[in-house]
C-alpha cells in the first residue's frame, strides 16, 4: 500500500474542510465584533442624550464649548420621526460615538426608530442598523444594536 498517496488524499479531503471552518469563524468573530462596537456606540450615546435633557432644561444658555455637547431641548421634545430629523441631529451625534479607526463605517449606520421623550414618556431610545458587506460571502449581513434610558428631568 503506498502510504503517500494516503496521505495526500487525506490532505485533499481534509484541508478545504479546514479552510472552510476557519474563514467561518473568522466572519463569526468579525461580527460578533463589529455588534459590540455599535452597541457600544449606541448605548453610549443614548446615555449621554438622558443626561443632556436635564442640563438644557435646567441652563438654557450654556457657554459655547458645551453647545457641541448637547442636544437642544427643543429638539429632544419633538414626535415627528421622520428621516430629516434622524438626519439633522440624531446621525451626526451618534457618528460622534465612533471612534475614527474603528471597524464601523459611518456610512453604513441607519437609523431605524427613535423613541423622543414627550410628555410623561420620558425615555430617549434609538435602534440602530449597520450594514456589513462581507467580501468572502459576497452578502451583506445587518447587524442591530439598540438603547433606551430614561431622561434626566428633575434638579
Amino acid at each position: 500500500m503506498n502510504s503517500k498517496g494516503i496521505v495526500t488524499l487525506e490532505a485533499l479531503l481534509v484541508v478545504p474542510v479546514w479552510i472552510v471552518f476557519g474563514l467561518a469563524a473568522a466572519v463569526c468573530t468579525g461580527a460578533l465584533y463589529k455588534e459590540a462596537m455599535l452597541q457600544e456606540a449606541v448605548r453610549e450615546m443614548v446615555k449621554v442624550v438622558a443626561a443632556a435633557s436635564a442640563v438644557t432644561r435646567a441652563f438654557p444658555s450654556l457657554p459655547p464649548e458645551w453647545q457641541t455637547f448637547v442636544i437642544p431641548h427643543e429638539a429632544m421634545l419633538r414626535t415627528v420621526q421622520s428621516p430629516q430629523l434622524h438626519a439633522q441631529w440624531i446621525t451626526p451625534f451618534l457618528h460622534t460615538f465612533v471612534d475614527d479607526a474603528s471597524v464601523l463605517e459611518k456610512r453604513h449606520m441607519r437609523i431605524e426608530r427613535v423613541a423622543l421623550p414627550v410628555d410623561d414618556a420620558r425615555w430617549f431610545g434609538v435602534v440602530v442598523s449597520y450594514t456589513w458587506h462581507v467580501p468572502i460571502l459576497g452578502r451583506a449581513i445587518v447587524l442591530r444594536a439598540s438603547a433606551i434610558e430614561r431622561c434626566w428631568y428633575g434638579i
